[in-house]
């Protein structure tokens, strides 16, 4: 197990360093795109606190959220499987773009530091900037295409992501509102598009607030 973590920060590097991005196994990009999910709802652990939802509860809101990232980008990767032969001529594995849309995931790592009022709003965007270039490279490297065409396939798949919000919203909304409020025992306020936008899940409860009336 020590040696799955290592291997999966190893690669998670090596997408973060330009130049030596490259696909890695694909229960090592899992890896990476869970821990992504865990560090995006520790950026914002303060809510968590706030809304009461500690120990077990917290614990498995970390992991909810790291499965539920992991499956955004399994998403995203049957679009980004389909759209490329479209744009660059040839197809891929579709284990072999599951594994690179995962890996993309890496610098979102990092949203741990997302707490910092102001600045960490400005971080995450960069963060998730940092993500599409990852996105673009692994592309780029994997489908052996021009920078053009990879940057093109990448935005499509980003873009068709962003519509298919538009049409299946309302389900994943409430699908995932009644999964988050089974796991924590608070209800959450989140829309279709902050899912697909891999937006963190921010639970609300009426009880801080009563308390602090009290």
């Amino acid at each position: 197990m020590l040696e799955w973590f290592a291997s999966v920060f190893a690669s998670a590097w090596g997408v973060l360093t330009p130049g030596r991005a490259s696909v890695p196994s694909l229960d090592i990009a899992i890896g990476i795109a869970f821990l992504a999910g865990v560090s995006t709802l520790l950026g914002h652990g303060a809510v968590l606190y706030i809304n009461r939802v500690r120990g077990l509860r917290a614990a498995a809101a970390l992991a909810l959220s790291g499965v539920l990232l992991v499956l955004l980008y399994v998403a995203h990767a049957f679009v980004l499987f389909l759209v490329a032969p479209l744009i660059i001529g040839h197809r891929e594995p579709l284990t072999l773009v599951i594994a690179l849309t995962l890996a993309s995931t890496a610098p979102l790592i990092l949203s741990v530091f997302g707490f910092v009022p102001i600045l960490g709003i400005v971080f995450t965007k960069f963060l998730n900037a940092w993500s599409f270039v990852a996105l673009w490279t692994l592309v780029l490297g994997a489908y052996s295409t021009t920078w053009l065409r990879a940057l093109i396939v990448s935005g499509a798949a980003w873009l068709v992501m962003n519509l298919l919000s538009d049409l299946i919203g309302p389900v994943i909304s409430r699908g995932t509102a009644r999964i988050w409020r089974l796991v924590t025992g608070v209800p959450t306020q989140i829309t279709a598009r902050d899912i697909l936008a891999g937006t963190p899940i921010i639970p609300i409860s009426a009880e801080p607030a009563e308390a602090a009336g009290e």
